[in-house]
């Protein structure tokens, strides 16, 4: 049983009584668990946060919110993508007016002084942080179907940036998530994301905003459970002498280490990469944190891989419109403080295996010696996962494309073989000319 503890703060943040008032839905407590025990970085609390609001503390607390009039804030708000209850929870009519909740963090409140006027709270919500402190886990009393992610602005320089969510990255997480809705059945079987279906910003504003990201239905009925990356790897801070997840699951499965790992983690994984950059000129930014693997209620992989976080993605539209492939309609776009912005593609292309490399690469290697001297594993013989990697992504996209790439240990070498992969897909405009990502093989090409 995972315990949680409410929080009251006082002292030298002058802040309300934060007692919160519920438990978060069992069905979440375990993903919490992993977000904030299981996440090895090596840094600690950051000392700019109140301690009690990290994820190393683990604790409950409240997050306040204020009803104000529509015309002080921007809305944008995909109503197809949300549950119900969102809506209820944050829009009303009062006095003839529409109103929208806008819900702040306790850590910063002066920031918001010119849009809450000094006012008390009139709505208080228990939220506990994910890995982020800026991403809460957000729920009430009510049926634990009303769970969802609450992304706040803190006017703090967590490391090197000032956290305040800006207008752009606002405009494109509810694009990609209206684009995703629309594709949605074009898409890889094995691609979920957590979709993001309100922004709000102080009117006036070009940072400084509210993002809501909801929680898939299937995991708050039970059914599934979302696993960071890093906690596959990760030691368990309140069990440090247990194997990590990913160990008891290659022992569940009898399998190998190298090829299990190899598969699910590696593989599999690049094959969807592939399909998004190159069917549809989208990619993602799959660190250990964003990117998250899906088991179904007993811990058996389904085979999908869940992303959050569009402020990292991004996407060629222009090379999207040249395919005839569909787009969010212009009049459907949102323009926080009138910028939208669909990330920078080229840039997403050079970084985006860079992250996976550095931040999960680099510690499933370092892991894995780790549970080699303990005996959990076989001997690799010299081999490393991210030689293992490179090898696999250069034959995935042979298998995929016809073109040969040699990546030479240089992950921005993959921005050329993408523009390369494009320009063939263009010359013939036909999906035939490049095989599916869903029907390749990894298991026929690596005969695992």
């Amino acid at each position: 049983m995972i315990s949680f503890k409410s929080l009251i703060v006082t002292g030298s943040l002058s802040l309300l009584t934060l007692a919160a008032w519920a438990d978060p839905p069992k069905v979440i407590e375990r993903w919490i668990h992993n977000e904030q025990k299981v996440n090895f970085t090596g840094s600690g609390p950051n000392p700019a946060m109140n301690y009690e609001f990290t994820p190393e503390a683990g604790q409950i607390f409240n997050i306040e919110g204020v009803w104000v009039d529509a015309d002080q804030v921007e809305v944008s708000f995909d109503k197809e993508s949300a549950p119900e209850f969102l809506e209820k929870k944050f829009f009303r009519i009062k006095d003839g007016k529409k109103q929208v909740l806008f819900v702040y963090h306790l850590q910063t409140p002066e920031y918001y002084h010119g849009l809450t006027q000094g006012r008390k709270a009139d709505v208080k919500l228990p939220v506990t942080p994910s890995a982020s402190v800026r991403s809460l886990f957000t729920w009430d009393d009510k049926p634990q179907q009303e769970a969802f992610f609450t992304k706040l602005s803190i006017n703090l320089v967590l490391g090197a940036n000032r956290r305040l969510i800006p207008a752009a990255e606002l405009s494109r997480s509810l694009y990609f998530t209206k684009l995703f809705r629309l594709i949605k059945k074009d898409l890889p079987a094995s691609f979920v994301y957590l979709p993001e279906v309100l922004g709000i910003l102080p009117k006036g504003q070009k940072e400084g905003g509210t993002l809501i990201r909801t929680i898939p239905p299937e995991v708050l009925r039970g059914e599934r459970q979302l696993i960071p990356y890093f906690s596959l790897y990760s030691p368990d801070a309140t069990a440090p002498d247990q194997k990590p997840l990913v160990v008891q699951m290659i022992d569940q499965s009898g399998r190998p280490a190298k090829e299990f790992i190899r598969k699910h983690l590696l593989d599999d994984f690049i094959v969807e990469w592939l399909s998004l950059a190159i069917d549809h000129g989208i990619t993602m930014e799959p660190h250990g944190q964003n990117l998250m693997i899906e088991t179904d209620s007993k811990g058996r992989l389904t085979g999908r891989y869940v992303h959050r976080d569009f402020g990292g993605f991004s996407v060629d539209r222009d090379y999207r419109r040249k395919l005839g492939l569909p787009d969010v309609a212009e009049k459907d776009i949102p323009h926080f403080a009138g910028i939208f912005d669909a990330g920078d593609n080229d840039y997403g292309l050079k970084t985006s295996f860079t992250r996976f490399f550095v931040n999960i690469l680099d510690n499933l290697d370092w892991r894995y010696s780790e549970w080699q001297r303990n005996g959990w594993v076989e001997d690799m013989k010299g081999e490393n996962f991210r030689e293992i990697f490179l090898k696999d992504l250069e034959s995935l996209y042979e298998a995929k494309t016809g073109l040969k790439l040699k990546m030479n240990g240089d992950f921005e070498k993959i921005m050329e073989g993408v523009h390369q992969a494009r320009k063939k897909r263009l010359a013939v405009r036909s999906q035939k000319s490049l095989a599916p990502a869903s029907s390749m093989s990894c298991r026929k090409i690596f005969r695992y």
